[in-house]
């Protein structure tokens, strides 16, 4: 796990639990089997551009992120995937490691993330998922709930 997600869950008081992965997996359903969870419980994030202004996006592990539901929730014009250097140079990390903390961009959680009483989150690096309650994690990092996710 990063070193900066370390020290931002600790600066926000939050309890992580670090699971290492073997290996990276490709997708969220090798994610799933690995860690022995749904898939539902894996949080994929993205990193989007949205009128401009980076913006991190976390949905379960089936679903993909809404650009037009996104734009309603900032009510912007547009919003698009950043590219993979768009999305270093905001977060810091690779895209598919991005993890909802450790950067200063905003957060957006899709609503349904919040059914679970835990999610696995990138860690910084693509082996690295920190378990989380996401109804804990959700305030302690000012996060936007909302319906961003197609089904």
């Amino acid at each position: 796990m990063s070193d900066r997600v370390k020290t931002a869950a600790r600066e926000r008081g939050l309890d992580l639990e670090v699971c290492h992965l073997e290996a990276t997996p490709r997708s969220p359903d090798e994610a799933a089997k690995a860690l022995g969870c749904a898939m539902a419980e894996v949080a994929k994030s993205a990193v989007y551009v949205v009128d401009g202004e980076p913006v991190v996006c976390l949905v379960a592990g089936g679903d993909a992120v809404d650009p037009g539901l996104v734009c309603d929730v900032f009510d912007a014009a547009e919003a698009r995937v950043a590219s993979p250097d768009e999305a270093r140079a905001a977060t810091g990390f690779p895209t598919g490691a991005v993890p909802p903390i450790a950067h200063d961009l905003r957060v957006v959680f899709d609503e349904r993330l919040l059914d679970h009483g835990r999610i696995y989150a990138a860690g910084g690096d693509g082996r690295t998922l920190v378990e989380i309650d996401p109804k804990a994690l959700a305030p302690m990092i000012d996060a936007t709930v909302a319906p961003i996710a197609r089904r």
